[in-house]
């Protein structure tokens, strides 16, 4: 069409001028799709790395009890979390990224910890929050001990509750033995 008109025109400065304005609008439309494609990208991108956060996540919750697993899923994590920062350069400040990567891997720990305390692994959950303490982030380290502190003394209460219950075949002894017990929290 643009080829059409140019021929219509009258002398060659018209037809220079038409081109150029052509040209332009063609430049226009290219720049527009690219950054549309470019946005796009990035957006696909960011969900399939938030998926694979999410599913990297699970994982490492679901197996609680394999440390290396865990390991794994927070090196995985990591290596995500970089990956989608060095393709989308200017998207995160380098102390953002560490920001990003601190708090990914508290949530994971907070998650393992409290699906420990879920099942009844108290013990195991105290172990797993001492060794791995300083890789809480922000308020989930405090958060963390207040969990742990309740899941801690219903675990020994209910420990308490069984030996009790094995040791006393009289419920007037049982609970004599209950009375006992000298941490408030606990009895």
């Amino acid at each position: 069409v643009a080829g059409q008109i140019e021929t219509k025109l009258g002398n060659g400065s018209q037809r220079a001028a038409f081109r150029q304005a052509v040209d332009r609008r063609k430049l226009e439309s290219y720049v527009s799709i690219q950054r549309h494609v470019g946005n796009q990208r990035t957006e696909w991108d960011k969900s399939k790395t938030e998926a694979y956060l999410e599913q990297l996540h699970a994982s490492a919750v679901a197996y609680s009890g394999d440390p290396r697993r865990i390991d794994t899923e927070i090196k995985n994590t990591l290596n995500a979390l970089e990956g989608y920062a060095a393709r989308n350069p200017g998207t995160w400040s380098p102390e953002e990224l560490q920001q990003k990567k601190d708090a990914r891997r508290s949530t994971i720990h907070m998650g393992v910890m409290g699906r420990m305390l879920a099942q009844g692994q108290d013990r195991d959950a105290k172990k797993y929050f001492e060794v791995r303490q300083d890789e809480f982030y922000g308020v989930d380290r405090a958060e963390a001990e207040k969990v742990l502190q309740v899941g801690s003394v219903r675990g020994e209460s209910q420990r308490l509750a069984d030996q009790i219950g094995k040791q006393y075949d009289k419920r007037a002894d049982a609970l004599d033995a209950a009375k006992a017990i000298t941490d408030p929290d606990v009895r």
